[in-house]
């Protein structure tokens, strides 16, 4: 059956800046998925609590729906292009301050390419806002021995295309109804 989950708290959407590792925000009201301004590069982290798929479930379909929150500006038609991956890890904490806290995570061996689409409609939650099909991620974090229901996935730029703009979504901050939302289908 198809299950899905939003982003429940403050603290389990969070930006990162890349160049020295400091948390930018765990309140802000948007995440920006490649710069936050022509300056900052971002890496970032979204968590989902009380996730009830059986260890071993065999995923199906996995994805990310994201909501844009603004498009208006030049840096939304630029390219931006992350890798997404997940924390290998059988209940991950929600995110904190201290530098690094989503780069130093483990990550999964499993990790998908999202060549990221302009996103021309504010507050659009279509094709273009969601990302590809993420099961293999999921997969590998439901297939832990310590799996306890939490998924956190990281969205880092990638360095076979380094993104050049940014896509702007809504946080929990932002709209918690239009948080980050993760969709698994599963047998």
């Amino acid at each position: 059956p198809p299950s899905e989950w939003r982003i429940a708290a403050s603290s389990d959407d969070a930006e990162e800046n890349v160049l020295d590792r400091g948390m930018e925000a765990l309140d802000s009201s948007d995440l920006e998925l490649g710069y936050e301004d022509d300056r900052t590069l971002q890496t970032i982290g979204c968590r989902w609590a009380g996730v009830p798929i059986p260890r071993g479930a065999t995923i199906t379909e996995a994805w990310v729906q994201f909501s844009a929150d603004s498009v208006g500006n030049v840096r939304h038609n630029s390219d931006v292009s992350v890798i997404i991956a997940g924390e290998l890890s059988g209940n991950p904490a929600t995110f904190s301050l201290p530098a690094g806290d989503i780069s130093n995570r483990p990550a999964t061996t499993a990790s998908v390419v999202w060549d990221i689409p302009v996103w021309p409609t504010v507050h659009a939650q279509g094709p273009e806002e969601r990302t590809p099909d993420i099961s293999s991620v999921i997969q590998e974090l439901v297939n832990q021995n310590s799996w306890a229901g939490t998924i956190v996935l990281t969205f880092r730029d990638n360095p076979a295309k380094p993104s050049e703009g940014t896509r702007e979504a809504e946080s929990f901050d932002g709209g918690a109804s239009e948080a980050p939302l993760l969709h698994i289908s599963y047998q």
